[in-house]
């Protein structure tokens, strides 16, 4: 799941609802993977090849890092709408 307690709070708090989506479904009930989650794991592979072809490679000290640098890149309002719309799955507001 990709929700925590505290997300479930603050979104309750400011009057988001929240559903959860059936795991193991096709990508139109999962727009996240289609917009978010597979563009983040596409990139850590091309982060990891362009390191692998100067010579580096990347350590467990690397990791986070890394990932931070790439969520900041894919996780934009704009491409979670987009993935949205990409599935046929359309925000309520």
């Amino acid at each position: 799941s990709h929700e925590t307690p505290q997300m479930i709070e603050l979104a309750l708090k400011h009057g988001i609802d929240l559903f959860s989506l059936v795991r193991k479904t096709t990508h139109k009930c999962q727009p996240l993977d289609v917009g978010i989650f597979g563009p983040v794991e596409r990139r850590w592979g091309d982060k990891c090849d362009e390191l692998t072809d100067i010579g580096l490679s990347v350590t467990k000290d690397d990791v986070i890092p890394i990932y931070l640098e790439i969520r900041k890149e894919v996780m934009k309002g704009s491409n979670i709408l987009s993935a949205f719309c990409k599935t046929g799955t359309h925000p309520l507001n």
